[in-house]
């Protein structure tokens, strides 16, 4: 397998399709998730960012991308409840917005997620990461960006005994 190279058009292309979602927890707290969209207004998280938690505000954090600064200021509507995957032990769920920019990028989902990769091909594979982690002291979610290299492929065991990936 090869690889292409990353390159500063790759990021700007995924940024557009990235959300902070600052939530309420139970405990009167504040926090910050990311979001990527995936086609047709859906973004994916990780539940453990919206189970439980209250949806503040969906906020597209690239002025003159996704929405113009007064739009964001004012944020994106969520359509309906949010989804989650049916087994609890999966930290995914799913979103819909009302109001996004007809030409928001779409992240397409890889088809290599699953136990048929060979560990060997990813080693040393580039990456861009991103997203909005808590950091003490700031006013406002932060978007957070790396390159990184692949050095490990980690086989999980769950609680239900079933490898994932």
């Amino acid at each position: 397998m090869s690889v292409a190279p990353l390159d500063n058009g790759d990021f700007r292309t995924y940024l557009r399709g990235c959300v902070a979602i600052e939530v309420l927890l139970p405990n009167g707290e504040v926090a910050m998730g990311t979001g990527f969209h995936v086609g047709e207004g859906v973004f994916l998280t990780a539940r453990h960012v919206l189970e439980g938690n209250t949806i503040n505000a969906i906020l597209a954090k690239a002025p003159g991308v996704l929405m113009t600064p007064d739009e964001i200021a004012a944020g994106l509507t969520l359509m309906g409840e949010p989804v989650f995957h049916p087994d609890q032990n999966v930290d995914v769920a799913a979103f819909r917005v009302s109001d996004l920019v007809s030409d928001t990028p779409v992240l397409q989902l890889g088809g290599h997620y699953d136990d048929w990769i060979i560990d060997e091909q990813w080693l040393l594979s580039e990456a861009i990461v991103f997203g909005y982690p808590p950091i003490p002291s700031a006013k406002d979610a932060i978007l957070v960006v790396d390159r990184v290299r692949v050095n490990a492929v980690v086989d999980m065991l769950c609680p239900t005994g079933v490898v994932h990936r």
